[in-house]
């Protein structure tokens, strides 16, 4: 099987493609790379099958690091897009989320990238853009 052809999002559309890596080599490269002022990527899309990761810096060094399989890295990352809310979201009085959070997509719902709450939204919606 071919090395994946594997495209990592960065913001501003900045992006970086590996082709001849596996998909450990790919992420342990840009981990590699990154300094103290680079950014971290946002998402790796597949070229081929156009599957998309959220780039969860934390669990793609814990892959590397042998903590988790491809296949387990792969379950924990994929989404079906990424977004930023437009406006305040709120949930209930109490909880809010301030414009330009990141979310993504799971069947039909945007959940929030947050590791501290847990706050899912029924998709679509007029506020969130994809990025």
């Amino acid at each position: 099987m071919p090395n994946p052809i594997l495209i990592f999002h960065y913001e501003k559309s900045v992006k970086l493609t590996t082709k001849s890596k596996t998909f450990r080599e790919a992420v342990k490269f840009v981990l590699d790379r990154q300094e103290p002022t680079t950014f971290t990527p946002t998402k790796i899309v597949a070229e081929s099958t156009g599957k998309i990761f959220y780039f969860d810096e934390l669990k793609f060094k814990a892959f590397i690091a042998g903590d988790y399989t491809e296949s387990e890295i792969i379950k924990l990352t994929e989404c079906d897009g990424l977004f930023r809310n437009t406006e305040e979201v709120s949930v209930n009085k109490n909880d809010l989320v301030d414009p330009g959070a990141l979310w993504k997509l799971q069947s039909n719902h945007y959940v929030l990238i947050d590791e501290d709450r847990y706050i899912c939204i029924k998709a679509p919606n007029s506020n969130f853009i994809e990025i």
